[in-house]
């Protein structure tokens, strides 16, 4: 054929969408129409010479039977919900006359209905953020306890000072942690050895404000500032 699939969805998209008007169906419904389409004239050799708009004036009715089917179906399912949050909120005044000489349509119910898609998939990807944060947390877990820490108490502090996001360098933490550790454990006398006999809950404040001002001045010295007190 003399035009490719690509141009027949364009030319299709562009008779569906007269001045700037909105196409109802998606783009995957239309490329994919438009491909099968495609596909079927390309089988048959007489359509070797076929002309794209000859084509297009051919299928175009079909196509926009398609697009007025989803765009009384969105209307539909629009007029459905405002019904049932009128119903459901009687109390509700009417929203304000638009300002400025916007057209009375502006008060579309499908924006309300695409603003609660939007807060639907905001509130999705802070779950899935969540997830991922409380997975990346788990791996430092387990990746400290593999190099050899195993005060739990310890752990446990170190875990709720740590900031902890989906891009946290897991090896990187493990080390800094090692570190921290170490040298928390070194300067604890023999005689208050976390878990000794006779003692209670060990208190590791000391530990862990040494710990923060080792990070601060780590952070400083990376950016060439002055670690002084």
């Amino acid at each position: 054929m003399k035009f490719t699939k690509e141009q027949l969805s364009e030319a299709l998209r562009a008779k569906l969408t007269p001045n700037g008007k909105k196409l109802a169906m998606s783009e995957r419904t239309l490329n994919g129409n438009a491909e099968r389409l495609y596909n079927r004239l390309a089988k048959d050799e007489a359509n070797a010479d076929v002309e794209l708009a000859d084509v297009v004036a051919e299928y175009l009715p079909d196509f926009e039977e398609i697009n007025n089917n989803v765009r009384k179906d969105n209307a539909d399912f629009a007029k459905a919900y405002e019904d049932d949050w009128k119903k459901a909120h009687p109390e509700d005044p009417k929203p304000a006359p638009k300002k400025d000489g916007g057209n009375e349509g502006d008060d579309d119910p499908m924006k309300a209905l695409m603003g609660k898609i939007d807060a639907l998939e905001q509130r999705l990807a802070d779950a899935d953020n969540k997830r991922v944060v409380a997975d990346k947390r788990q791996q430092l877990i387990d990746s400290f306890k593999e190099k050899g820490i195993k005060d739990e108490k310890w752990l446990a502090g170190y875990m709720r000072k740590l900031s902890v996001n989906k891009d946290t360098d897991v090896e990187q933490e493990t080390n800094d942690a090692i570190e921290f550790y170490n040298l928390a454990h070194a300067e604890t006398p023999a005689e208050e050895t976390p878990g000794g006999a006779g003692g209670g809950s060990s208190d590791y404040s000391k530990d862990f404000e040494a710990i923060r001002k080792m990070r601060e001045d780590a952070i400083k010295q990376e950016r060439g500032e002055s670690t002084a007190s």
